[in-house]
């Protein structure tokens, strides 16, 4: 299967990002927790502190580098059509350079995107009403963006139109993946919150609004443990259905060529596209215990051979007989051969008739024409 090139169902996408996601666990494991660096010194700090207004600063931090992780992970894809290897420590190189301020720069346009629908709540109808809907259709119309910037190298607002024309007429498939990735990340979000949320039963007495229940030190502790832990696990998962959803549309309107992409694999990565294997032809091998018979026949040529000149040193060649050659004829004179004439053949004599009896006896009846 081409990873860049192959059409794929819902099913197929979904079992080809598990099966990616199993035999290269621990690489793409590596390569988020490398980015969740950032924020978990930024936990650190404020649980040092006891400061919780950093406990923003930690969320928008962790949503700019889940952002990277994606445009990381479509450069993984890449390498992995090429070669058989996540290139962990070649992604990490490559996020060293100026291209991590693009993935960074996406990112904060979709997180703008989300604080106007979340701020547009408070605002009146009908512009409370409009903002949440684009707040909606932007985790789905964007939601190519990293990927088209990682490969095309669209940054910026052209990558978010890139993105919707893709989106714009595969909106079905788009959505219902979306919404799983989505959902799948509620669901482990949920369940990672249990094991560190603590019980409130017996102090909500003291906590009057429901304002000092989420700025509650316990609580904010419990949310950031559980959002690492979900990048950590969940999202390369949710990256590379983003990507290989990506390829796959992408594929689909334009068909692409792999060249250019094998090519940019090797220029970043430095990886040699896989060569087709040649088929294996069984060679034929005439058992040592059998005895080759050999027959005494002459060898028969067919007649098409017949016509074919013989290589120098055949066996099989004969030596030309030699042509006699015709006298010289003068002009106007053609000269025909003598027929030699042939010798009379004898008779053979015929063997002499014994007279019947019959005969003998009409003879003897018949009268002597001399007698009187």
């Amino acid at each position: 299967m081409n990873l860049l090139t192959y059409s794929h169902s819902a099913g197929t996408l979904l079992r080809t990002a598990f099966r990616l996601y199993q035999h290269h666990f621990i690489p793409m494991m590596a390569l988020a927790l490398v980015l969740l660096i950032p924020s978990l010194l930024i936990m650190t700090l404020r649980g040092l502190q006891g400061n919780d207004s950093l406990f923003q600063t930690e969320q928008l931090v962790i949503t700019l580098m889940m952002g990277v992780l994606e445009s990381a992970m479509a450069l993984g894809i890449l390498s992995l059509a090429a070669g058989s290897i996540f290139p962990t420590s070649g992604l990490i190189r490559i996020l060293r350079s100026r291209m991590i301020l693009g993935a960074i720069h996406i990112a904060i346009l979709l997180y703008l995107m989300r604080f106007l629908g979340l701020t547009g709540i408070m605002l009146p109808f009908p512009m409370n009403f409009l903002l949440v809907a684009f707040w909606i259709l932007s985790h789905f119309f964007f939601a190519l963006a990293q990927p088209v910037y990682a490969i095309e190298g669209e940054r910026g607002m052209r990558a978010l139109i890139r993105s919707f024309r893709l989106v714009r007429q595969n909106l079905p498939r788009v959505f219902g993946i979306t919404v799983f990735s989505y959902s799948l990340q509620i669901g482990v979000l949920f369940l990672l919150l249990q094991l560190f949320l603590p019980d409130f039963d017996s102090s909500m007495d003291e906590l009057s609004t429901l304002e000092q229940l989420f700025n509650a030190p316990e609580l904010t502790n419990s949310i950031s443990l559980a959002q690492h832990l979900t990048a950590l696990i969940f999202y390369p998962f949710a990256a590379l259905l983003s990507v290989l959803l990506y390829f796959d549309i992408a594929h689909r309107e334009s068909g692409f060529q792999t060249a250019p992409l094998e090519h940019m694999a090797l220029s970043l990565f430095g990886i040699t596209p896989k060569q087709p294997a040649a088929p294996q032809t069984e060679e034929f091998s005439q058992p040592e215990d059998e005895p080759v018979e050999v027959s005494e026949e002459p060898e028969r040529i067919s007649p098409m051979a017949q016509d074919e000149p013989r290589p120098e040193g055949d066996f099989l060649a004969e030596e030309p007989k030699p042509v006699a050659e015709k006298p010289d004829e003068p002009e106007g004179i053609h000269l025909t051969p003598r027929s030699e004439p042939k010798p009379e053949e004898s008779p053979e004599p015929k063997p002499e008739e014994s007279p019947r009896p019959e005969d003998s006896e009409e003879a003897s009846r018949k009268p002597d024409p001399e007698k009187p």
